[in-house]
Protein backbone atom coordinates (compact mmCIF):
# COMPACT_ATOMS: atom_id res chain seq x y z
CA UNK A 1 0.00 0.00 0.00
CA UNK A 2 2.96 2.27 0.83
CA UNK A 3 4.29 1.79 -2.82
CA UNK A 4 1.15 2.70 -4.62
CA UNK A 5 0.44 5.87 -1.86
CA UNK A 6 -2.90 4.12 -1.13
CA UNK A 7 -3.99 4.14 2.84
CA UNK A 8 -6.61 2.42 3.18
CA UNK A 9 -7.70 -0.98 1.27
CA UNK A 10 -10.93 -3.03 1.37
CA UNK A 11 -10.77 -6.54 -0.22
CA UNK A 12 -13.71 -8.59 -0.52
CA UNK A 13 -12.77 -11.82 -2.29
CA UNK A 14 -11.69 -13.89 1.29
CA UNK A 15 -14.74 -16.16 2.90
CA UNK A 16 -14.90 -15.02 6.24
CA UNK A 17 -17.68 -15.77 8.49
CA UNK A 18 -18.26 -12.81 10.28
CA UNK A 19 -18.95 -10.76 7.01
CA UNK A 20 -16.30 -7.92 8.31
CA UNK A 21 -13.04 -7.80 9.44
CA UNK A 22 -10.02 -4.98 9.95
CA UNK A 23 -7.63 -6.79 9.11
CA UNK A 24 -4.26 -4.52 10.30
CA UNK A 25 -5.32 -0.87 11.33
CA UNK A 26 -1.92 0.72 11.61
CA UNK A 27 -3.52 4.31 12.33
CA UNK A 28 -2.50 6.04 8.51
CA UNK A 29 -2.86 2.48 6.97
CA UNK A 30 -5.85 0.16 6.96
CA UNK A 31 -6.74 -3.20 5.72
CA UNK A 32 -10.39 -4.27 5.56
CA UNK A 33 -11.98 -7.54 4.57
CA UNK A 34 -15.41 -7.66 3.28
CA UNK A 35 -17.41 -10.86 2.44
CA UNK A 36 -20.80 -10.00 1.41
CA UNK A 37 -21.96 -13.46 0.24
CA UNK A 38 -23.64 -16.48 2.07
CA UNK A 39 -25.55 -16.97 4.68
CA UNK A 40 -27.79 -19.27 6.79
CA UNK A 41 -30.95 -18.69 5.05
CA UNK A 42 -29.84 -17.95 1.53
CA UNK A 43 -31.66 -20.83 -0.74
CA UNK A 44 -29.40 -20.23 -3.40
CA UNK A 45 -26.76 -22.16 -1.44
CA UNK A 46 -26.75 -26.39 -1.17
CA UNK A 47 -27.79 -27.41 2.37
CA UNK A 48 -24.11 -28.39 3.24
CA UNK A 49 -22.34 -25.22 2.02
CA UNK A 50 -19.83 -23.51 4.34
CA UNK A 51 -21.16 -20.25 3.21
CA UNK A 52 -24.05 -20.59 5.25
CA UNK A 53 -22.11 -20.06 8.18
CA UNK A 54 -21.34 -16.10 6.82
CA UNK A 55 -22.90 -13.16 8.06
CA UNK A 56 -22.80 -11.12 4.77
CA UNK A 57 -21.87 -7.98 5.54
CA UNK A 58 -21.84 -4.42 3.62
CA UNK A 59 -20.07 -1.67 4.28
CA UNK A 60 -21.29 1.95 4.56
CA UNK A 61 -18.52 4.77 4.23
CA UNK A 62 -18.59 8.20 5.15
CA UNK A 63 -16.47 11.00 3.91
CA UNK A 64 -17.04 14.36 5.60
CA UNK A 65 -15.10 17.28 7.66
CA UNK A 66 -12.21 15.42 6.30
CA UNK A 67 -12.57 12.26 7.74
CA UNK A 68 -13.67 8.84 6.23
CA UNK A 69 -15.78 6.54 8.43
CA UNK A 70 -16.29 2.64 7.72
CA UNK A 71 -19.64 1.16 8.73
CA UNK A 72 -20.07 -2.00 8.27
CA UNK A 73 -23.92 -3.55 8.49
CA UNK A 74 -25.71 -7.22 7.90
CA UNK A 75 -27.09 -8.06 4.97
CA UNK A 76 -30.35 -9.47 4.83
CA UNK A 77 -30.72 -11.48 1.80
CA UNK A 78 -34.23 -13.00 2.87
CA UNK A 79 -35.93 -10.77 0.66
CA UNK A 80 -34.50 -12.17 -2.24
CA UNK A 81 -35.37 -16.10 -1.65
CA UNK A 82 -38.79 -14.90 -3.57
CA UNK A 83 -39.10 -16.21 -6.54
CA UNK A 84 -40.25 -12.92 -7.99
CA UNK A 85 -37.03 -11.62 -6.86
CA UNK A 86 -34.57 -14.76 -7.85
CA UNK A 87 -34.04 -15.63 -11.06
CA UNK A 88 -32.25 -19.24 -9.69
CA UNK A 89 -35.71 -20.05 -7.94
CA UNK A 90 -37.51 -19.37 -11.13
CA UNK A 91 -35.59 -20.65 -13.67
CA UNK A 92 -34.09 -18.17 -16.15
CA UNK A 93 -35.98 -17.10 -19.26
CA UNK A 94 -34.96 -17.99 -22.38
CA UNK A 95 -32.39 -15.87 -24.09
CA UNK A 96 -33.89 -13.79 -26.97
CA UNK A 97 -31.26 -12.58 -29.68
CA UNK A 98 -31.65 -9.77 -32.00
CA UNK A 99 -29.85 -9.11 -35.23
CA UNK A 100 -27.85 -5.86 -35.26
Amino acid sequence: MERTGFQTMIRGHEKIDDGFRVVFNLGDLLLLNLFSAGGANNVDLPPESSYRKVTPMALTILCRDGREEAYPWPIDWSTFNAPARNGYLRGLPELQFRSM
